[in-house]
């Protein structure tokens, strides 16, 4: 049985085509924890992929970062704005293993807000 505070499948990307797509041709925002990468869908929800790379740190250390990311997605205000789907990719930087949880999420929540908007258009600006 799911929990009622997981993310969904159909809330995240899945196959290679999904993230190279958004990899390749997405805009992105970085700071020091965090780049996310972000493209319009034909969907009427946004997804969520997240990349971690092994120079981040051991398992335990990654899919802690894994967890805390599709948690700030998951609990995100962005969520319920249905009007346009956006794919988003988080890729993890190196800094993030030595940051604590609540930098992590502050950047990550940042640099999705941002994206939203510009994806949105003037639609964003005025709300």
């Amino acid at each position: 049985m799911w929990s009622l505070r997981s993310l969904g499948k159909k809330y995240r990307l899945q196959t290679r085509r999904e993230f190279s797509s958004v990899l390749n041709n997405g805009v992105f925002r970085a700071n020091e924890t965090t780049v996310v990468r972000a493209q319009r869908s034909d969907n009427q929800y946004h997804r969520l992929g997240v990349v971690v790379s092994k120079r981040v740190g051991s398992a335990v250390v990654r899919n802690r970062i894994k967890r805390q990311l599709r948690e700030t997605f998951r609990t995100s205000t962005i969520r319920n704005r249905r009007q346009v789907g956006i794919d988003f990719v988080i890729i993890a930087r190196t800094a993030a293993a030595n940051h604590p949880a609540k930098t992590l999420v502050a950047d990550c929540q940042y640099n999705l807000v941002k994206l939203d908007r510009q994806l949105r258009g003037k639609e964003a600006l005025a709300t």
